[in-house]
């Protein structure tokens, strides 16, 4: 496990155990935007939008909206790291609805990059604006 514990499962009554090692949003960003590709991290912020609106289609949502610790990447593929919070409602297929809650992922981001990386605040809410746009 992530604090280097060992654990035995038995697999006899368990359907699946699979899980890919991949890198949090916050740690996928700090690695590009330390490096100055601010062009990658905008790419990598818009394959995170576009999973949330995959689910938005399918009347899916994750009310946890700590996108930079819970969504990540395996590779280059955006994923959920906590599922504990996805919720069933269809509700969400609403462009509206689904646009409000991609804006609280938004200032989630926001917040993060303004502590961390100000000189690229502009930017990235800039591309930020234009992929919603684009979406919705």
């Amino acid at each position: 496990d992530k604090i280097g514990l060992h654990k035995e499962i038995d697999l006899q009554p368990i359907v699946f155990v699979l899980q890919k090692k991949g890198e949090t949003l916050r740690t996928v960003m700090h690695d590009l935007l330390k490096n100055g590709e601010l062009e990658t991290a905008k790419t990598k912020i818009g394959q995170i939008f576009d999973l949330y609106a995959g689910e938005y289609q399918k009347g899916i949502y994750d009310r946890d909206h700590g996108v930079m610790h819970n969504t990540g990447f395996t590779g280059d593929v955006p994923f959920h790291l906590d599922l504990g919070k996805m919720t069933r409602d269809d509700s969400v297929k609403n462009t509206q609805v689904a646009r409000n809650d991609l804006q609280l992922i938004v200032n989630k981001i926001t917040i993060w990059v303004h502590s961390n990386y100000p000189q690229y605040d502009s930017e990235i809410q800039q591309y930020m604006n234009d992929k919603i746009s684009r979406l919705f």
